[in-house]
């Protein structure tokens, strides 16, 4: 509920002019004989954090008075930015005022006495002022005194205005017309002013808000032109089609938005009296409230940067105005919701401020409405962007979470929930909704289940409507309030009627009237009386406590008249009005345990009442929470909305009564017989201070008002704690006892050790789960069951630290207790697999069903070792093998199948092997073979993958790994194991001979299969290839041919068109011709060749030998065949001779054939490289190992 009340007035020596609040806090006034003053109010600074705020007593801590005016200052306004103070005078004197070292100076002055200054504005951003004479000259300058532009309007101005991107200025005159102008001076046109011919009047304000703190939407007004004859138009722009139209009532003097341009006030005098007033209106248009104020004229008006304080330039005196806005706020379940502008400006957000654990969950909404609780739900109003004609009903929990949701048709101006419906209501219709909160949330109801749970009804009639009805019906005497409690509904009307309904079906119960103009309602606990705040503030309250019985079967269906139909006068005439006497209050909230008490704010103090009778005050300018166990809990809501993403705790306070207080302060008093307090409490009788009593009793030992208490909070449990005390012979015993139940638990502990029971400390130390007292406790007595206890001690604090992931402080408990499964979790969360394998597995007894949990844990992280250990510990040697085969851990696999006498694993490996196949994954495949032992398969396979890829360094590498599993293989044939070395017995003779078969087999297996025969000739043959094309890339055509040359021998390897295409290509760099004539006609006669590429080539050859004869060049040096038999002469690339058929061997680093004896082999591929070329590297040119 918005309020606003005056709280401060500062006389000053002439009439007051022109008012401006700065964003520092300095509040400066002109006015006639060039009265100029400047002040600042400073809050003070108090110990009680109830009295701070509004509530804080205000002090004038500035008081400056400025001399330099003579005639009367008309204008004055702040650059915030540089905060400098800018005033004008009728005479047309302008001064420039610079604030620096605790004085004020003329920083620039400018004087034009042709005509009187009328108005002045800084643009937002503090860069330019503008300046407008009676005679409708207007000056532009920039913050160091240079002068822009300046321009003869001949128009009589009255104010200026810029916009809020500075980009326009609008100028009004005293012929109620504004003109727009751009920020060049330039004229653009008139704004569109909803002109009223019977009634035309001068503008006598104009305001636009910049946006500095966000739009409350989009389509928000912002700009405000006030006529004097009271009229006040809202625009979202200067081009606004369908401005607002406010008629206020009032001659008008001055408008002004607030700080965040939700509010408007309006000043000036209502026609027909004589005293001025303030009316506030919403930017939407609706009136909020008037404030009246003594005087006959408000001249200017300027708000605080807060938005919390309005200044009133009345007459000769400064008044302050104390502003309550009416934040969108609930509060439930001990947190606090709250909607403000999102960052982005545009958009709201609402966060969930839980105040006791400082969590926060912010959510955001479009153009939020309201926000109200009950129980532990909170509805969240909100307007739906597409549809101006439908609202969202947005059911949360605490946590932001959505419950359910829904939409409706009637505008929530007022609305109300309780445990299961939302009623929200406009000015003539109320619709209840009666909401899911459980399993059944989000579902789509038919429309039978719709009238089931929501109902819609005009006000005065007595029959719903259809739920797809327009409510967009009058009525004359409009809902101004509502409110709910149980099953219980109160609307109140303008005219002071409140009508009651019970729910679910809205049954009309009783009607009863108040003098007044209702403007918030408020049920209390029970209801039984209404509470009620008029148009004035003015609290009454209503007693309803002879209404008769509000039971839900009396409201289980509308009632009826004789004919059957809907009744419309059966309402019961009931309720009384109570006057109270207390005026300017703008909240009132019911305690949810006692009917008769409740928390009002009156201005800036907040009463307790009991009845109508206030018991209690303080000073607050909080908004409360709720009231509960004689606690009022009080937010700050100023101070959290300056930060509102960052809420702090000592925004919110609880303050105890004085029933409470005095409470406290009788049992407290040890020279006070707890009788005087149950007199006390029995005439303010509160399960709470029973409570009280019955702690003092029981820190007395006093079992007789201890049990009253306990009798008297209906607490069964504690009554039976009284009577065991009662038990108890020993003083001590019973206190120990009583200490424990306050849960003093560390000094009970202390009680039972003293009294010789450290088994009743041990065992309170148990049902605590405090382990660490337990331990200490068994360490220093015997207690029964010492050991047993002691182990599920360490335990306990092993699990303890295990739970908050301390893995370091849980091992040396389950060490000494030797909890070894508990021991591998810590372990294995440290990632010390080695201690898991050497302290836990061999520990626990084998078959233990934990060691393969471990064993799975530890083949999940791939440590073979430890998991096959702790499979084959506990009994499960399969999954031992599985976990080899999984892990790629072949060796210890063979190893496992040897031992157990498992299987050949042979078909397990075959098996996965064509797994992989089938999935593509052959590297995978290959490396399976090479770890198994399968090093001729493995071959194969390298093999296959070297013929079809295409990157012939590839396939090179992956021939020289095939070829050394072929060498791996007959490694293996010779290696294998055999007996002692004892040849003479008949022993090793077998062995022998076993061996020499088992070679010959496998030689005859390699002659059978010419893909593992033909071993390295698979690399020599990619080797060759990628050495010609490196020989011909460094311009050695020669080398590059001969080595070419030697690729005729691998044409069952090599594409032989690829083979013969590089044999002429280097040929015919080489100038070898006849060679390149050779292998132009072997390629001419391929039969895989189609007619175009046999065409190709024979083009090709002819346009060569063409030019040149196919002839070789004569070599001076003449080759001879190394075999000493032969000695004929050979080809310089000749691989074989052809007199002898000697294999000549070729040099793998330059493909040279070798013809003497100077060359050095190769350890593993066993192929030779000449002397001449070992400068030049350190590893073999064909497999690169070290040489």
């Amino acid at each position: 509920m918005f309020f606003a009340f005056l709280s401060k007035k500062i006389p000053s020596n002439a009439p007051v002019k022109s008012l401006s609040w700065s964003s520092h806090g300095f509040l400066s006034y002109g006015g006639d004989g060039g009265t100029l003053k400047v002040l600042k109010l400073e809050e003070q600074v108090t110990k009680d954090v109830v009295s701070r705020g509004l509530a804080a007593p205000s002090n004038l801590v500035v008081n400056k008075t400025l001399s330099g005016h003579s005639g009367s200052v008309v204008a004055c306004t702040w650059n915030d930015m540089l905060r400098k103070l800018t005033t004008g005078d009728e005479n047309g004197l302008i001064t420039v005022w610079r604030f620096q070292k605790g004085e004020w100076y003329e920083d620039m002055i400018n004087s034009r006495p042709k005509s009187s200054v009328k108005d002045m504005k800084w643009d937002s951003n503090g860069q330019r002022i503008c300046f407008a004479y009676e005679d409708g000259m207007v000056v532009v300058g920039s913050f160091d005194s240079t002068r822009l532009w300046a321009k003869e309007l001949r128009i009589p101005l009255t104010l200026i205005q810029w916009a809020p991107d500075n980009n326009l200025l609008i100028f009004a005159t005293r012929t109620g017309e504004a003109f727009k102008y751009d920020s060049q001076g330039n004229s653009i046109g008139m704004v569109p002013l909803s002109s009223d011919s019977r009634d035309p009047s001068p503008i006598v304000g104009i305001d636009w808000y910049d946006g500095t703190f966000g739009y409350i939407d989009q389509k928000c007004p912002a700009l405000a032109i006030a006529f004097e004859n009271g009229r006040v138009q809202l625009m979202v722009n200067e081009n606004d089609p369908n401005p607002i139209i406010i008629r206020a009532g009032l001659t008008c003097s001055t408008v002004k938005w607030n700080n965040n341009g939700s509010i408007i006030a309006i000043a000036g005098v209502v026609k027909g009296e004589t005293q001025c007033s303030v009316h506030f209106y919403t930017a939407y248009g609706s009136h909020l409230r008037v404030l009246k104020v003594p005087g006959s004229q408000i001249s200017a008006m300027a708000w605080e940067k807060g938005g919390l304080r309005l200044a009133l330039a009345v007459e000769s005196f400064v008044y302050f105005t104390n502003i309550r806005p009416h934040y969108t706020w609930t509060f439930f379940d001990k947190t606090l919701v709250y909607s403000f502008p999102d960052t982005d400006g545009i958009n709201q957000a609402v966060l969930f401020w839980n105040t006791k654990t400082n969590e926060k969950n912010k959510r955001h909404f479009s153009q939020v409405q309201s926000l109200h609780s009950w129980g532990d739900k909170c509805v969240i109003v909100s307007k739906l962007d597409d549809n101006p004609n439908q609202w969202h009903l947005h059911l949360c929990n605490s946590i932001g979470g959505m419950i359910d949701s829904h939409v409706v048709n009637v505008a929530p101006l007022h609305v109300a929930i309780t445990a299961t419906h939302v009623i929200c209501a406009n000015t003539a219709f109320f619709y209840v909704w009666q909401f899911q909160a459980g399993e059944g949330s989000f579902r789509i109801l038919s429309p039978e289940q719709r009238e089931s749970h929501e109902l819609m009804r005009f006000i005065d009639d007595a029959e719903d409507c259809k739920l797809n009805a327009n409510p967009t019906r009058t009525s004359p005497d409009p809902i101004t309030a509502i409110c709910a409690r149980g099953n219980v509904v109160c609307i109140a009307r303008q005219s002071g009627s409140i009508f009651e309904y019970l729910l679910p079906r809205m049954v009309p119960f009783v009607r009863c009237t108040v003098m007044a103009h209702p403007r918030k309602i408020s049920l209390n606990c029970n209801a039984t009386t209404l509470a009620v705040i008029d148009d004035n503030a003015t609290l009454l309250f209503c007693s309803l406590e002879s209404v008769g019985d509000r039971t839900p079967s009396h409201s289980s269906s509308p009632a009826k008249d004789p004919s059957g139909k809907p009744a419309k006068t059966l309402w019961k005439t009931g309720g009384k009005q109570i006057d109270v006497d207390r005026k300017d209050i703008w909240d009132i909230v019911w305690a949810e345990d006692i009917p008769e008490l409740s928390a009002v704010m009156e201005k800036t103090r907040m009463y307790i009442f009991r009845n109508t009778d206030p018991e209690d005050s303080l000073p607050s300018s909080g908004y409360i929470c709720d009231f509960s166990k004689l606690k009022v809990h009080v937010a700050m809501l100023d101070d959290i909305m300056v930060q509102p993403e960052k809420p702090e705790k000592s925004s919110i306070f609880n303050y105890e009564t004085i029933t409470l207080r005095e409470t406290y302060g009788i049992i407290n008093n040890p020279e006070m017989p707890l009788d005087d307090a149950v007199k006390f409490i029995t005439k303010h009788p509160h399960p709470k201070l029973w409570r009280l009593l019955t702690e003092a009793a029981l820190l007395r030992l006093d079992f007789q008002h201890a049990e009253k208490g306990f009798v008297q909070c209906q607490d069964y449990a504690g009554i039976m704690f009284v009577k065991r005390l009662r038990l108890l012979d020993d003083a001590r015993m019973q206190q120990a006892e009583v200490a424990a139940y306050f849960k003093k638990f560390s000094e009970a502990q202390s009680m039972y050790t003293n009294l010789n029971r450290k088994d009743l400390a041990v065992n309170l130390g148990m049902m605590l789960g405090d382990w660490f007292r337990v331990v200490k406790l068994l360490q220093t007595g015997n207690v029964a069951g010492d050991s047993e206890l002691h182990t599920r001690a360490l335990n306990e604090i092993g699990d303890f630290h295990a739970s908050e992931q301390k893995w370091s402080l849980a091992i040396p408990q389950y060490t000494q207790t030797r909890n070894w499964p508990a021991l591998a979790k810590c372990l294995f969360a440290m990632e010390e697999y080695a201690d898991i394998h050497k302290t836990v597995i061999p520990n626990l007894q084998e078959g233990h069903p934990f060691l393969l949990t471990i064993g799975e844990w530890l083949e999940g992280v791939g440590i073979s070792e430890s998991a096959v250990a702790a499979y084959v510990r506990g009994g499960d040697i399969k999954k031992a093998m599985m976990c080899c085969i999984n892990l790629n851990d072949w060796d210890s696999g063979v190893k496992l199948a040897e031992k157990h006498r498992l299987p050949q694993m042979e078909p397990l490996v075959a098996q996965y092997t064509n797994h992989l196949l089938s999935q593509n994954k052959v590297i995978q495949a290959i490396e399976l073979l090479r770890k198994a032992g399968s090093h001729s398969q493995a071959a194969k396979l390298l093999f296959k993958l070297a013929g079809d890829t295409k990157d012939f360094l590839r396939a090179k590498n992956l021939s020289i790994l095939g070829a050394l599993e072929v060498e791996a293989h007959r490694k293996k044939v010779i290696d294998q194991p055999h007996p002692a070395d004892d040849t003479q017995t008949g022993e090793g003779a077998e062995f022998s001979k076993a061996t020499l078969d088992g070679l010959i087999n496998d030689a005859k297996a390699l002659n059978q299969d010419k893909t593992l025969q033909i071993g390295w000739r698979y690399a020599e043959a990619y080797h060759f290839f990628l050495l010609a094309q490196a020989q011909l890339y460094k311009g050695n055509a020669d080398s590059a041919m001969k080595t070419a040359l030697h690729l005729i021998d691998y044409e069952n390897i090599l594409n032989p068109a690829s083979i013969h295409s590089l044999i002429a290509l280097t040929a015919y760099y080489g100038k070898h011709f006849k060679q390149c004539s050779r292998a132009l006609t072997r390629l001419e006669t391929m039969e895989t060749l189609t007619p175009e590429q046999r065409s190709n080539y024979q083009n090709l050859a002819f346009s060569i030998f063409t030019k040149h004869p196919p002839q070789d060049p004569e070599h001076k040096r003449k080759f001879k065949c190394p075999s000493p038999s032969c000695g004929a002469p050979i080809a310089e690339w000749a691989s074989t001779c052809t007199t002898c058929h000697t294999h000549i061997s070729v040099c793998v680093a330059s493909g040279k054939p070798i013809l003497d004896n100077r060359y050095v082999t190769c350890r593993v591929c066993k192929h030779p490289t000449s002397e001449s070329e070992m400068p030049k590297r350190k590893s073999c040119a064909l497999c690169h190992h070290l040489m």
